[in-house]
């Protein structure tokens, strides 16, 4: 019996090899394995944080920064809102810099002062509340900003709904 199992021991062991043995590429599997293990801990991914929600808004009728992070991140979601009972027209303009670079601008018109979300992203639902987000998904090294200012005949609000992590 015991002969047997010695015979099974040995044959894994020479398939295998030994916990001492180096680890590099062409030698047994346990040397394989030890390798990539090395490779992988050697190389960690830093975790992402918490997603970061909120509001920003503006009454300005000149083009101010409504919010600004620094960091390594993504952009996730945003929507954009006008709050106003008027009838007249009034547009809601908004830039997304990415590393100081412009990557997007939109105005958001509204005659009616209805929620919105901003064109030209998918659309997605949920995320904060049951109104629809538009899913972003901009990655950036350094920082984003958005920036926007409100035109129209009467006075209003204009508000960006967001979602960003960090690294």
């Amino acid at each position: 019996m015991f002969g047997f199992f010695d015979a099974i021991y040995g044959f894994l062991t020479r398939q295998m090899g030994t916990r001492g043995d180096a680890a590099n590429s062409s030698g047994s599997l346990h040397a394989k394995v030890s390798s990539i293990q090395n490779d992988i801990s050697t190389k960690p991914q830093r975790a992402r944080s918490g997603k970061y929600t909120g509001t920003v808004s503006t009454t300005s009728t000149t083009e101010v920064s409504m919010l600004s992070v620094s960091g390594k991140g993504r952009l996730v979601a945003l929507r954009l809102r006008i709050s106003s009972t008027s009838t007249t027209s009034q547009n809601f303009n908004v830039r997304i810099l990415i590393d100081g670079v412009q990557i997007a601008s939109w105005s958001l018109s509204s005659p009616s002062g209805t929620n919105g979300t901003v064109l030209g992203w998918p659309s997605i639902y949920a995320m904060l509340t049951s109104a629809n987000y538009t899913e972003i998904d901009l990655s950036f090294n350094g920082s984003f900003e958005l920036r926007g200012y409100v035109t129209g005949a009467t006075s209003y609000t204009g508000y960006i709904d967001y979602v960003y992590e960090l690294e």
